[in-house]
């Protein structure tokens, strides 16, 4: 673990600062405060030993979420094979399964997904595109605001209005 890592330090004490500021943590809260760590192990293996020594009342719910967290991480191959798939719910839930996962999908595979017949598939691949490919999306977004499709252009603008805001 990088325990010497300043930038890492930092975010571990921010999540374990506004969990220990919560009354009563659920674990959708805990699992909304992994979520803004780093998308590294040591991140949560330095979370979990940060809230052990201030001895943080929820560290068992902790442990329990990093565990399940830890658990379902593999799924994310799979998830990135059902990308392929013909149904368009299937790739709105793998995506969903992705996002959750903060996992790494190929840009090449996103960018495929754009050009799909459905807008629910389309409209997840472009979120997904801005939340993990933030300064390459805007190359893929100027190209939409680009074409005969309203629909396409009112979703390049709006993901760009995300990206600007630093929502996405």
């Amino acid at each position: 673990m990088s325990q010497s890592d300043p930038g890492l330090e930092q975010a571990v004490s921010r999540v374990l600062a506004a969990l220990a500021s919560l009354e009563s943590p659920s674990a959708q809260d805990i699992v909304g405060a992994l979520m803004r760590l780093p998308p590294r192990p040591e991140a949560l293996e330095l979370l979990l030993t940060r809230a052990t020594e201030v001895r943080w009342a929820g560290v068992a719910l902790l442990q329990s979420a990093v565990e399940h967290l830890t658990r379902i991480a593999p799924a994310a191959p799979l998830l990135v094979s059902l990308l392929d798939h013909p149904h368009p719910g299937v790739v709105v839930s793998a995506l969903d399964g992705l996002g959750h996962l903060r996992a790494e999908v190929p840009y090449d595979l996103l960018t495929r997904l754009l050009y799909r017949p459905e807008e629910s598939v389309k409209e997840h691949a472009l979120a997904f595109l801005g939340r993990s490919e933030p300064a390459r999306v805007r190359e893929v977004l100027r190209g939409l605001a680009l074409v005969d499709d309203p629909g396409a252009r009112k979703r390049a603008a709006f993901v760009l209005a995300e990206i600007a805001k630093g929502v996405r």
